[in-house]
């Protein structure tokens, strides 16, 4: 067998992932989340920024204290879109950036938005959970559990 019969060297190169390539160029839907993001952030930025004493923060974190998470149910999804720093939204834009279009290739941009929401739903009532075992009263802002969740969709696939 020469060199030129081998897997490796044929056109119709697979990884064994089908067509589930990592490099993608980022979908409508990364850059849509992105901007949305970073929107926030600068809306943030402009309105005092992480302050206790900022308006976005104290109506968008989640925060269990006095059950706040319960009485206004927005702060669910308000809350993903909030970040502390700017290192700290630049990390979750990375996320996004690489691992929401593998998924979105795969499943369709629906699905990849209900599942990033919903992953950021259960990261909160995990974060709510762990801050009942272990008294901590500091709201909770960012996506990361949301990627966290698509990372882990990508893995599984």
């Amino acid at each position: 067998m020469a060199w030129q019969d081998r897997a490796y060297n044929r056109e119709e190169r697979s990884s064994g992932m089908g067509n589930f390539s990592f490099l993608l160029p980022p979908s409508h839907l990364a850059v849509g989340l992105m901007v949305a993001c970073l929107a926030v952030f600068l809306l943030e930025a402009l309105t005092g920024g992480i302050a206790v004493g900022s308006p976005l923060i104290n109506w968008g974190a989640l925060e269990f204290r006095h059950g706040l998470a319960f009485l206004q149910p927005w702060r669910w999804i308000t809350y993903q879109y909030l970040h502390a720093s700017g290192w700290h939204i630049f990390g979750n834009l990375i996320g996004i950036y690489f691992f929401v279009p593998m998924l979105e290739q795969r499943w369709g941009w629906r699905r990849t938005l209900l599942f990033y929401t919903v992953g950021g739903i259960m990261a909160g009532i995990t974060y709510g959970l762990m801050s009942a075992l272990f008294s901590m009263n500091f709201p909770l802002v960012g996506v990361s559990g949301s990627i966290l969740a698509v990372l882990g969709a990508c893995t599984a696939i």
